[in-house]
């Protein structure tokens, strides 16, 4: 899959390199297309988390985000 997706770790880089306030990682585990266990991605992104604005979204989840600007 990455071609056109990235891991947990590559996704806070990304985070970081852009200089994001705010990312949402989303579409997780909605298909088991690869062979990781289906709380794989979340345990891995939490375990490299550190403290990054960064939020995972559960299936089906919405939210209502305030911009100040």
């Amino acid at each position: 899959m990455s071609p056109v997706h990235v891991d947990p770790e590559q996704a806070l880089q990304i985070h970081k390199d852009i200089g994001a306030e705010l990312s949402i990682g989303m579409h997780y585990g909605t298909f088991p297309l690869v062979d990781d266990g289906e709380m794989d991605p979340i345990n891995d992104f939490n375990a490299v988390k550190a403290g990054e604005n960064f939020i995972l979204m559960k299936e089906g989840e919405s939210r209502v985000l305030r911009i100040d600007k």
